[in-house]
């Protein structure tokens, strides 16, 4: 049995897109400071990852 999981999904809010969903329409989500915080949390999420998730053995410094 094949089950389409977009049905649950209203077509209003599919034509909308995902940004309105996300409610980036909202007077209050265009305000500078919250990008600004958006993107500081997006360069330590990314600091993050180079870091501490993708570390690897070919990553670590090399022994004398």
């Amino acid at each position: 049995m094949r089950i389409d999981p977009t049905a649950a999904v209203s077509p209003e809010r599919v034509e909308l897109g995902a940004r309105a969903a996300a409610g980036s329409t909202a007077q209050w989500y265009q305000a500078g400071w919250l990008l600004a915080l958006r993107n500081q949390f997006d360069l330590v999420n990314r600091v993050w990852n180079e870091a501490i998730v993708q570390f690897s053995v070919l990553r670590q410094p090399k022994a004398c």
